[in-house]
């Protein structure tokens, strides 16, 4: 069963990319926001990393056993991880493994190391634009 999440983008401006994510068995496809600056300060780690709203983790039954230890701002999840991908009209990228966290925001944030290992090139910040690594514009 799948189950389409639509957010509204308008409200902020940024990078916006069409994603699936398998979380216990189920598929639901929603969009996430890339933020550059979500990700380990440790340079060594290159661990693509995802985080949910709250209300998301509310619906799929998904609980958080309180503050993350390596993010304060965000919440520990009894699940260690979901598979990601991205999914457009005429492309599919590969799913990847990425670590989850809860959030207190109201929509999907990705990770600049998730978004590079799911084949993702920014094409132009200013205009919000992307491409799958590759494909010519």
């Amino acid at each position: 069963m799948a189950l389409e999440v639509e957010v509204e983008t308008r409200k902020l401006n940024g990078i916006w990319i069409p994603i699936e994510i398998k979380v216990r068995g189920k598929v639901i496809r929603s969009t996430g926001l890339l933020n550059s600056g979500f990700f380990y300060l440790e340079e060594d780690f290159r661990i693509p990393i995802i985080s949910l709203p709250q209300g998301f983790l509310i619906l799929e039954g998904i609980p958080w056993t309180g503050p993350s230890r390596k993010h304060p701002d965000l919440l520990e999840l009894d699940i260690g991880s979901v598979y990601v991908r991205v999914v457009t009209e005429d492309k599919t990228s590969e799913w990847i493994d990425a670590e989850v966290f809860g959030s207190f925001k109201d929509h999907i944030v990705l990770s600049k190391d998730l978004v590079g290992k799911l084949g993702v090139k920014i094409e132009d910040l200013c205009d919000n634009t992307w491409s799958f690594r590759g494909d010519k514009r």
